[in-house]
């Protein structure tokens, strides 16, 4: 590269003045003898550099002032001369002073010549240093040095003309941050962003004097919403993070997402095999009465809450129940379904009618109940259906059964024999945001395979993230909580299960159709032609990519509400859509008042989907009017569940 000869200086008035090599050697010089450097050559050495890389580099043959300012602090710093380009930093923030008052010693600035940097995650401070930055950005980032040092550079150049004693990491991550940006490598960007809560949202967990603070729950939240953070900026690709940050998908579980989404462990092997717990022989060894039982049920629960970030399932229980409680007196089997009851909450447990012990752990408030005829027994808990709050679901022997050996159990059956089951995730699709996406020109086809795609992606990266927790040599997971059948983890994680559930299924018959489900047969026969695509699809996926992919009617939660949001914002026709209607339909829903006919119409879905519920509202039935339904469900359709909500 030739080098030229700078003979002119632009300055900030437009005028132009002779180049003076001698005014810049006097600059530094003096920034040099307030920093405690009194040294005659520093000055002509480093302005001669400055001259040098004028010559050489500079792309103009007239540079300007702010130019050669900003090339004399790059020099300093690059050679190491730190407190000066400090001093000469803050003369160049109070021109138009004095010279000499210009240019405090660097001592007023920074006391003993340090400056501090608070750590914010070890809640430490740390002397300042640059190399800290350049080795973050080639670990994290992912940049080379040479371009690492330049940016570390510009960022301490920021940070001492800010003249403060000490700084924090987020606003040192911050300037990078923007370094980065200016200097189009925004691709590195997402790797280097802090996860976390600002100020604002800590204190209002915190909460004010009149609020009841709950300092372990406020842990939680504090965690959780720091690990949904990461789990979309790193554990699952951006497309799919994107997907569910627009609503096309939500994926439930982000803020635990190393653990699993539901699980239903084998009763009957717990209490054959007993709990494999250090230092208590009694969980160790097979239950010979329900109290043993009982213990080792709350022990199962307490360790699944910690993997588990959904539904835990317990079947069969009241079999279990009653072969131990054989001939016991009625106060004993009152009193030990109570004490059951006290340790299983939240937790679904199976029971069947015929069973003794049924009706009190039906009063748990969250059941499977199995319905295998509508005799007299079955009013009894139909009236406390009726009563009490919780989710019941009544089942046909058959659903909870039907499933083959090994696979994963839906949502709402246990597993059969010894076999745990686990649903390692699961992701609801937004069905309307299709619609409106493919009203921009697109296919509404198009758009539902895009996010069935989806979908697919972010169940395979939780796979690989899940597989890191497993047993290598057994391929299973459970062996060092206790959870062990025939030597090994009691879940086999190549058998876990990954279920797709759908939002909105109603709305989209509507958009697509103009009528609701209820309002004709060719809308149900749409909204089936609409399951069976999203079912087959999952079928063709499990097999390419050898995972156990499930159409589930799996609770969407908050997503519904979630989705709603994000489209009334988002698309002008939503708005229209959801005037009468406050959140989508969940699952195989359809949208009218309870009654056997729209309970028979969600029966239809069921063929495809065994999870798939129709789903009656308490308050509108009585029990005679729940056990009437139940009884013409049974016999006239082949509807395999009714939840009663």
């Amino acid at each position: 590269m030739p080098i030229r000869k700078i003979e002119s200086v632009r300055k900030r008035d437009g005028a132009t003045v002779a180049y003076d090599e001698q005014k810049i050697a006097d600059t530094i010089a003096l920034a040099a003898r307030s920093a405690g450097q009194d040294n005659a050559t520093i000055g002509r050495d480093l302005a001669s550099a400055v001259t040098m890389y004028l010559e050489r580099y500079r792309e103009r043959d007239q540079p300007t002032c702010e130019e050669i300012q900003q090339l004399v602090e790059k020099i300093l710093f690059e050679t190491g001369h730190s407190a000066i380009a400090r001093t000469y930093i803050v003369w160049r923030e109070k021109k138009g002073q004095p010279a000499e008052a210009a240019v405090p010693p660097v001592e007023d600035l920074f006391p003993s010549n340090l400056l501090l940097v608070d750590g914010a995650t070890r809640g430490e401070v740390a002397p300042w240093g640059r190399e800290r930055i350049i080795t973050a950005l080639v670990k994290e980032a992912g940049l080379e040095e040479a371009i690492a040092a330049e940016i570390a550079g510009a960022v301490e150049q920021k940070i001492f003309r800010l003249g403060q004693r000490r700084v924090s990491t987020s606003l040192i991550r911050e300037l990078v941050n923007h370094e980065l940006l200016g200097r189009g490598y925004g691709s590195k960007l997402r790797r280097q962003i802090v996860v976390g809560l600002p100020k604002y949202d800590l204190g209002r967990l915190v909460g004010d004097e009149e609020t009841q603070v709950d300092p372990d729950g406020m842990c939680r939240a504090i965690g959780q919403t720091t690990l949904k953070q990461y789990a979309l900026q790193e554990i699952f690709a951006r497309d799919v993070a994107d997907a569910h940050i627009e609503g096309r998908l939500h994926v439930h579980g982000l803020e635990e997402p190393l653990k699993f989404h539901a699980l239903a462990a084998s009763v009957s092997e717990i209490r054959r095999a007993g709990v494999p717990v250090r230092g208590s022989a009694a969980l160790s060894e097979p239950a010979r009465d329900a109290r043993t039982l009982t213990a080792q049920l709350s022990r199962v629960v307490a360790d699944a809450r910690r993997y588990v970030s959904g539904p835990i399932f317990l079947p069969r229980v009241s079999e279990a129940y009653d072969q131990l409680l054989w001939g016991a007196g009625e106060d004993q089997v009152r009193l030990e379904v109570e004490h059951l009851a006290a340790v299983l909450d939240d937790v679904t447990v199976g029971v069947d009618p015929r069973h003794r012990t049924s009706a009190g752990l039906a009063s748990l408030g969250r059941a499977l109940i199995s319905v295998a005829s509508v005799g007299d027994g079955l009013k009894e808990f139909c009236r406390i259906v009726s009563e009490r709050k919780g989710v019941f679901v009544f089942e046909r022997p058959e659903a909870a059964g039907g499933a083959a050996p090994g696979t994963a159990p839906s949502l709402h059956a246990g597993p059969a024999g010894s076999r745990w089951g686990a649903t390692a995730q699961a992701v609801t699709l937004n069905l309307p945001q299709a619609f409106y996406r493919s009203e921009a020109g697109t296919d509404f086809y198009s758009e539902l395979e895009i996010s069935i795609e989806l979908a697919v992606k972010a169940h395979l990266q939780k796979r690989n993230l899940l597989r890191k927790f497993t047993d290598r040599a057994s391929g299973t997971f459970g062996q060092s909580v206790g959870w062990i059948v025939d030597g090994a983890g009691a879940v086999v994680f190549e058998e876990c299960g990954y279920a797709v559930g759908l939002a909105g299924l109603n709305e989209t018959v509507k958009l697509l159709s103009g009528e609701d489900i209820l309002e004709s047969d060719a809308a149900v026969r749409l909204a089936l032609r609409l399951v069976s695509y999203v079912y087959f699809r999952l079928r063709e996926e499990s097999t390419r990519q050898g995972l156990r992919l499930q159409l589930e009617d799996a609770p969407a939660g908050d997503a519904l509400d979630r989705f709603v949001r994000i489209d009334a914002q988002m698309y002008p026709r939503a708005r229209g859509l959801l005037a009468d209607r406050t959140r989508y339909t969940g699952g195989f829903r359809v949208r009218g008042k309870t009654s056997f006919e729209s309970l028979a119409v969600e029966s239809r879905f069921h063929t495809l989907v065994p999870s798939a519920r129709a789903v009656a509202e308490r308050g509108r039935l009585s029990p005679a009017d729940l056990h009437a339904a139940l009884a013409r469900l049974l016999c006239e359709t082949l509807a395999s569940h009714l939840a009663v909500e």
